[in-house]
C-alpha cells in the first residue's frame, strides 16, 4: 500500500533501502499526514512502514499486505521514525 502511494505522489522509491532518501527524519511533533512512518521491527519481527493520517494515527497496509488497517502509530515493536515527505 504505501508503496503504491509513494509511486503515484511521483518520488522514486526501490524498497526499504531507498525508503530515508525520500526526506529527512523529524519527531512525531513535526509529522503531517502524509508522511511515511518506519518500523524497524514492526512487531513480528521484520520491518514494517505506514502512512501518517494525523491525531496520533496511520494507515498500514496490513502486516500480511492483504488488509488495510488504521491504528495508533504505536503498533509494538520499534519506535516508530517518522520521515518527512514534502
Amino acid at each position: 500500500m504505501v508503496r503504491r502511494a509513494i509511486a503515484a505522489a511521483g518520488l522514486p522509491y526501490s524498497g526499504m533501502n531507498s525508503l530515508f532518501n525520500l526526506g529527512p527524519t523529524i519527531p512525531m511533533s513535526a509529522a503531517s499526514p502524509g508522511d511515511v512512518i518506519y518500523y524497524a521491527d514492526g512487531g513480528v519481527g521484520r520491518a514494517h512502514i505506514g502512512i501518517y493520517i494525523g491525531g496520533g494515527r496511520a494507515v498500514h497496509g496490513g502486516w500480511s499486505g492483504f488488509n488495510t488497517v488504521i491504528a495508533g502509530v504505536d503498533i509494538g515493536g520499534s519506535a516508530p521514525v517518522f520521515i518527512d515527505i514534502t
